[in-house]
């Protein structure tokens, strides 16, 4: 029962972390919680996450978040102009229609599609920028970042979004 307990307290508090937007990462946590697995509290945080969602979702109070919510409000910040957040917007809309990334914090996965897009056409941003920015751990956006980085780069900058990347190299480069 003690063991019931504290895994269920954990998992809260990481949820509660995660919803308040303070960067400690699941590693960090896990590490404090002496007597439970690292694979009982991810599997008990996922079971809580998803109760709370269904019990947001029954009063209506707030959708699920997605990738594409998060690219216009952390954008700008970064520095992006008009043009680059449409292409990011593009490129957000076909992984999650495709679901090259699944699961995970939408927050981290907006940060490794900032830096991944970022590394394609040639803008300087940092992890460090990218994190403080949005507001979670490093670590976490570079898990987030070698997954993607890992996928096949041809599901991603599919012949649609290639044209767009054309369409926007010219733009820029006309600027």
């Amino acid at each position: 029962r003690i063991k019931k307990d504290e895994l269920i307290a954990t998992a809260c508090t990481f949820i509660a972390l995660r919803e308040s937007k303070t960067p400690f990462s699941f590693n960090e946590l896990s590490a404090v919680c002496e007597n439970v697995s690292k694979r009982e509290l991810g599997r008990c945080c996922k079971r809580c996450f998803v109760f709370l969602q269904q019990v947001h979702s029954t009063k209506g109070s707030r959708k699920n978040q997605t990738i594409l919510d998060n690219i216009p409000r952390y954008a700008a910040n970064l520095g992006y102009t008009r043009v680059e957040i449409m292409f990011l917007k593009d490129i957000c809309r076909h992984i999650e229609k495709t679901g090259i990334v699944r699961g995970g914090n939408p927050l981290s996965i907006t940060a490794a599609v900032f830096l991944f897009v970022a590394d394609y056409i040639k803008i300087p941003l940092t992890i460090e920028l990218v994190a403080n920015t949005i507001g979670i751990a490093e670590n976490t956006v570079s898990k987030s970042l070698k997954f993607l980085s890992r996928s096949d780069k041809s599901k991603i900058f599919t012949k649609q979004i290639l044209c767009r990347l054309d369409e926007f190299k010219n733009e820029r480069s006309n600027l």
